[in-house]
């Protein structure tokens, strides 16, 4: 367990591969206070009428890679009278390119500036294999959003076996990510909270006061079916095991943690 956050990929470099180190995508990751995760990357556009992130579905090729789970880690130690770096495992429980993906874990060292460099093995998107890379990782600020006091994590899950359904939804401050796969089909969402916004949403869920302090803006989606990250915009109608079913299934808020900062 730990305090919630919000991590932005700033490069990554395959070590097995010549070449610089480059972000090809936009990569954010959230955590719970549980250590439950989602991590969306995004590619970056190629052909100067595409959006920075799509919003409208497609086209799909735009998504490189989707999972959320649960992760756990291990601080620094020393092994054998050896100096070992933090170590993190994360589980893939629902993923975007595998229905039984290999282990996904790295070694972590904390920089001066507060950003962390990543080290591991995992599958290189589009070549199947797993291979060694290399990731610099920083952490974006958490928000105390609109009229909230606190600062929020929300975690929301569903499962159907009977389907091939699973999906998370993780909200973090003024971030919210979301994955459901149904069979083979996937459908990502990422909203943001803009202060300066003050458009109302279309969207059945979307069922709290609106703020004069802002909006929530749905900044990317890939995918045709519904992800319900507005549940946890409205804080007044969920706690845990809070049970919300829309579209394809049943979603169980499993986390509803708050914090100052």
């Amino acid at each position: 367990m730990g305090t919630p956050s919000i991590t932005e990929r700033k490069y990554i470099r395959w070590v097995e591969t010549p070449g610089l180190a480059e972000e090809p995508t936009s990569t954010i990751v959230l955590t719970s206070h549980d250590s439950h995760f989602v991590d969306v990357r995004i590619l970056k556009p190629t052909e100067v009428d595409e959006p920075d992130l799509p919003d409208d579905g497609g086209p799909k090729k735009r998504l490189e890679w989707a999972f959320g789970g649960q992760s756990r880690t291990e601080g620094p130690r020393e092994e054998n009278g050896q100096q070992k770096p933090a170590h993190a495992v994360w589980e893939h429980w629902v993923d975007s390119n595998s229905d039984d993906p290999p282990t996904d874990e790295g070694d972590m060292w904390a920089r001066p500036n507060g950003d962390v460099l990543e080290r591991g093995k995992m599958i290189k998107p589009g070549t199947g294999l797993v291979t060694t890379y290399e990731e610099l990782w920083r952490d974006l600020e958490v928000e105390v959003v609109g009229q909230e006091k606190t600062c929020t994590s929300v975690v929301l899950r569903a499962q159907d076996d009977g389907k091939g359904l699973r999906g998370m939804v993780i909200r973090v401050g003024g971030w919210c990510q979301g994955i459901l796969k149904v069979g083979n089909d996937v459908t990502i969402e990422r909203w943001q909270w803009n202060p300066r916004s003050g458009t109302a949403l279309d969207d059945p869920f979307f069922l709290f006061e609106k703020s004069r302090q802002g909006d929530w803006e749905r900044v990317a989606r890939l995918g045709s079916r519904f992800v319900p990250c507005a549940v946890t915009f409205n804080l007044a109608l969920i706690t845990d095991k809070t049970i919300v079913e829309v579209g394809d299934a049943k979603w169980e808020v499993i986390e509803c943690y708050h914090w100052s900062r």
